[in-house]
Parts: structure tokens; C-alpha cells; sequence
């Protein structure tokens, strides 16, 4: 293995030239399967924090709509909103994602060296939850960013950039393997931002279009690196937000069938 030069911090095979891991980073490999779709989002934690509590209770109203009409018992008693502060580093902020559920239940807000907050959650599949960062686009008037880059050797491929401004997506790129898996899609929609490379999108290949490589550098100027570990400022000065949504009723929390993060293959997802 070598680092490529096309993007540094991310490793690429000698042979094919193609990203087979997350990052340079260890722990960001061991955590991949989250943290390979990071929300960004230009605001305060201090203003996050009330904003995630107002979506969460609404998180709530909506699912006792609809384990009415699915005749699912739920006492909305038994859910409860916690936060904590985290100041052990950023191992420690991933450590609260070990569990995932088909339904995100945690959320880890990451303070960063730049302005942007990096947000993770424990979905179980993996995609993240882009209706967090519209909201907070439009709660906080900020821009916040939706970004999906599994390595190029996984089940799932492709890359995503969504672009969110007072909660209108102004951007969105996407090059992905279609469901069937036999060619390759490729769409964008918005007003390209400054620094995009245009051209490139009218290449014949559509899978050359939007790569690993392109994303990251638009994130790049974009002022954000969530793929590499020194981006990360996770202390007892800089502390990171911990918001989850807390089921206390086991038979309830059991719909969401937890796994421990570390039982699934992101290979395979």
C-alpha cells in the first residue's frame, strides 16, 4: 500500500490505483462504516444542541403516529432525551456509536480545528441522516453538507455531496453504481460552486465524473477534511456533543434490532 498522491491522507493499492480504505487514520478505518458518511454543519455547538433537541422531540410525536397505525405499543414516557459532553478525545466520541440501529437513536457532534461541526450518527446502514443537516441548515440559517465516499473496493460505490443553505439543497453531486449494479449514474442539480471543475462532468465515463478524489478535494475547499484524523479537536476545551434519543422499554428498543459496529463488514455495505 501507498499513500496516493491525488489526495493525501487517503490509501490507494500499487496495483489498481484505487482508494481501499477510509483514511491514513486507524481509528477512522475501524469506525468506517459511519464515519465514511460525515454531515458538516458551520455553527456553534451551542446553538446545535437546542436546535437537535426541537428535531428529536418531533423525532418522537412522529413515531407515536406510527406505531399507532402499526398497532406497535409505545409510551412515549419511556423515551427520554439525554446529552453529555465528551472531552476524552475522539476515540472516545466514536465509542458512543458502537451500537447501531436500522433507526439512528445517537448522535455525536464533533468540534473540529476549522468551523465546521462534523456529525455522525448509529445508523445501521450506514448513509447517515441528511434530513439532520437540512434541519439544522434551516433552524440555524447556516450551510451544512451531506457527503457520502465509501472507499472504491466496497459493495456500495460511489460519492454524494449535497450542499444545504437556510435549508435548501443549492448543490448536490452524484456518481453512484446503479441498484442493479451494471452501469453507473451520475446527476448533479444546483449552481456549481466556485472551484468546481465542470469539465469534468461531460467526460465519456460517467464513473470518472465525480471520484473519491474530486470530492475530497472540493471538500478540501470547502475548508473541511472529516476523512482525516487531524481534523478532529476533541478535549476537555473543545469537548464534543452527545445527543441520543433513549429508549428505556426493551421490547420497543428490540424493533430497532442493535448490532455492535464491529459485527458488520463495511466491505459489504
Amino acid at each position: 500500500m501507498s499513500t496516493g498522491a491525488r489526495h493525501p491522507g487517503i490509501l490507494t493499492s500499487q496495483k489498481t490505483g484505487k482508494s481501499t480504505t477510509l483514511s491514513d487514520s486507524p481509528l477512522l478505518d475501524r469506525y468506517e462504516l459511519i464515519a465514511r458518511s460525515p454531515g458538516l454543519i458551520r455553527a456553534k455547538l451551542s446553538d446545535i444542541e437546542p436546535a437537535m433537541r426541537k428535531f428529536l422531540e418531533g423525532k418522537i410525536e412522529a413515531t407515536l403516529r406510527t406505531t399507532r397505525s402499526a398497532k406497535i405499543s409505545y409510551d412515549p414516557a419511556t423515551t427520554t432525551i439525554k446529552t453529555t459532553r465528551v472531552t476524552g478525545g475522539l476515540a472516545q466520541a466514536l465509542s458512543v456509536l458502537n451500537v447501531l440501529t436500522n433507526v439512528e437513536k445517537v448522535h455525536a457532534f464533533l468540534p473540529t480545528v476549522g468551523a465546521w461541526v462534523v456529525h455522525f450518527s448509529n445508523a445501521r446502514d450506514g448513509f447517515g441522516a441528511s434530513d439532520v443537516e437540512e434541519y439544522l441548515s434551516e433552524a440555524l440559517k447556516v450551510r451544512a453538507l451531506q457527503v457520502l465516499s465509501p472507499p472504491e473496493d466496497r459493495a456500495l460505490r460511489g460519492q454524494v455531496l449535497e450542499v444545504f443553505d437556510g435549508g435548501e439543497v443549492s448543490r448536490r453531486i452524484r456518481c453512484a453504481l446503479s441498484d442493479s449494479g451494471k452501469s453507473w449514474e451520475f446527476e448533479s442539480c444546483g449552481k456549481p460552486l466556485p472551484f468546481e471543475d465542470v469539465k469534468r462532468y461531460s467526460v465519456k465515463s460517467k464513473r470518472d465524473r465525480f471520484t473519491r478524489a474530486l470530492l475530497i478535494e472540493y471538500l478540501r475547499k470547502l475548508g473541511a477534511r472529516p476523512f482525516e484524523e487531524s481534523f478532529y479537536r476533541v478535549d476537555a476545551s473543545n469537548p464534543a456533543l452527545v445527543i441520543e434519543q433513549k429508549e428505556t422499554d426493551p421490547k420497543f428498543l428490540a424493533h430497532f434490532d442493535p448490532i455492535s459496529i464491529f459485527d458488520v463488514d463495511p466491505k459489504t455495505h
